[in-house]
């Protein structure tokens, strides 16, 4: 807050001082900005107060049991979101964390500045796949919709109603409306009339390739919703500030993450290099010549990639698969939630909220599921990530 005041301050003196010359329309527009993001930011960094500290996560951490863990969030800002719940499992706390975090999406959103509202609801269509994958669980298991209707993220792109009606498709009519959900969340529900087909024709090839030996409707599902999760980064949106492009920045590495791993896994599984190649995501960092050297290394060659692209990681050819696949997330999420600290006038301070807040629920659902599994203190503090 005494950052954002002391850059308001240096503004309004200029402003002052300055009435004529020809950096007088700088001022101007600084002092915009400055009034456009004052009330917002000021909002974003009153509400900072929110967030557990390092302190209360390792005594997440250090309790043994579900309700231990239940007890301490009753004493924090989770402690409304908790309403209604029993600590039975892991789910109850998965459960309150997903209350919590759509909340206080909404609650940003109502005061965000409206030319940059566009910008967090892009941001938020990702969480719209989350909802797909909780939907298609559901239904893989037999599951009523009340059963989980909790569990899902209540978002602009997709309202709970509308997730009613996903559920109520058989899976060949679920499947049908995957197939057209690459750029607009309402393809969902009008099954493509207004689409942008995005997904280049050989990827569809190879798609439909891994398709045609899959009987099982879910896992075909499950295949088109991981194909095509990151097509909102084409979004023209993401391109329309310096803060957007950051964030833009980072989730394409997100994207070069996950090539290298499913390139990893259908390495051990032998495909051939040109279907791995047709599979992988067009729109990450690195370029698609890049995308071809690497198909063709050896899964062994590959690691030695990985370990120059993501310093410090200590892996080898041994290393499981989800370790690796656990260590570049958390190096990249590190990444992330450091780009907007000299961000003031900007959107920057909202976007890394999100990030935080984010970071912070996958931090206490990873304890509570480590609580379930009996995994040691020690090994489960090198899965969480604290942002310094």
């Amino acid at each position: 807050i005494l950052k954002w005041v002391i850059y308001l301050a240096i503004d309004m003196v200029r402003t002052l001082y300055n009435s004529s010359g020809n950096k007088h329309w700088y001022n101007i527009r600084l002092t915009t900005r400055a009034l456009q993001y004052g009330y917002s930011n000021a909002r974003v960094y009153g509400m900072m107060g929110l967030f557990l500290s390092k302190t209360d996560m390792e005594e997440l951490i250090r309790v043994k049991t579900i309700a231990g863990m239940f007890e301490l969030l009753q004493r924090s800002s989770y402690k409304d979101d908790l309403s209604g719940l029993t600590p039975t499992d892991a789910s109850s706390i998965e459960l309150g964390t997903i209350r919590h975090f759509s909340r206080i999406c909404r609650k940003i959103i109502s005061f965000t500045p409206k030319q940059d509202v566009p910008a967090l609801k892009a941001l938020l269509r990702r969480w719209v796949f989350l909802n797909l994958d909780i939907i298609l669980n559901a239904k893989r298991l037999n599951l009523g919709f009340d059963e989980i209707k909790n569990q899902l993220y209540d978002l602009p792109q997709l309202r709970l109603s509308d997730a009613r009606k996903l559920y109520e498709l058989s899976p060949e009519g679920f499947e049908d409306a995957i197939k057209y959900y690459f750029m607009d969340e309402s393809c969902i529900l009008n099954k493509g009339s207004s689409c942008r087909q995005s997904i280049s024709a050989s990827k569809k090839k190879a798609i439909n390739e891994l398709l045609k030996d899959i009987s099982d409707p879910y896992e075909r599902i499950k295949l088109r919703l991981d194909m095509s999760r990151f097509n909102f980064l084409l979004d023209p949106i993401f391109d329309s500030s310096r803060e957007l492009k950051k964030i833009k920045n980072s989730l394409l590495k997100e994207v070069d993450a996950r090539n290298l791993l499913l390139i990893l896994r259908l390495k051990k599984r032998s495909v051939p290099p040109q279907t791995i190649l047709n599979l992988l995501y067009p729109i990450g960092t690195l370029s698609k010549s890049i995308l071809k050297n690497y198909v063709n290394l050896s899964y062994n060659d590959l690691i030695n990639v990985i370990k120059v692209l993501y310093k410090d990681l200590k892996i080898d050819e041994n290393t499981k698969l989800s370790k690796i696949e656990l260590m570049i997330q958390n190096y990249t999420s590190a990444e992330k939630v450091r780009m907007f600290h000299s961000s003031v006038l900007s959107i920057g301070p909202i976007l890394q909220f999100f990030m935080l807040k984010e970071q912070e629920m996958f931090n206490i659902q990873r304890i509570a599921k480590a609580k379930m599994l009996g995994i040691p203190e020690e090994e489960l503090k090198e899965n969480l990530i604290f942002i310094k």
